[in-house]
């Protein structure tokens, strides 16, 4: 069997560290200062909404719409309603530009120090640069 070459390797370890990161997407839950219905009824509404009740469960409602006194939308594969006078908070996602930029140093320098340590030489070596073997 043959072992993996440091391309491979390289490879794998990107998608090793890319992967998780991806998975969390830089976003976080935004607090909305607007009532539940302005939320919902903006002119590009959220894909998603969390909402806090009164009791103080939360809600996820995917693709929301308002229907009467009730804001509706789809929760863990089900269509379901929650009544405006049961809502404590709404949330949104969004993303964060420092959390951004923070994630792209980190995975840059990440990637960098895998290239050091893993001894990255010759054909093999992604930056294509081959280095010279060690001295005796």
């Amino acid at each position: 069997m043959r072992r993996p070459t440091h391309r491979l390797q390289f490879r794998r370890l990107i998608t090793g560290i890319l992967l998780p990161v991806y998975v969390s997407s830089c976003t976080s839950w935004r607090l909305e200062p607007l009532s539940p219905e302005h939320v919902v009824d903006r002119n590009v509404p959220p894909s998603k909404v969390r909402l806090t009740l009164v009791d103080s469960t939360r809600v996820v409602l995917e693709e929301p719409s308002m229907a009467a006194d009730s804001v509706v939308g789809e929760s863990q594969g089900a269509r379901r309603a929650v009544a405006l006078v049961d809502i404590a908070a709404v949330q949104v996602r969004r993303s964060s530009t420092l959390r951004t930029a923070l994630l792209v140093a980190g995975i840059a320098i990440a990637t960098l120090a895998a290239i050091h340590f893993t001894g990255c030489r010759g054909e093999d070596c992604p930056l294509g640069a081959p280095r010279p073997p060690p001295g005796p």
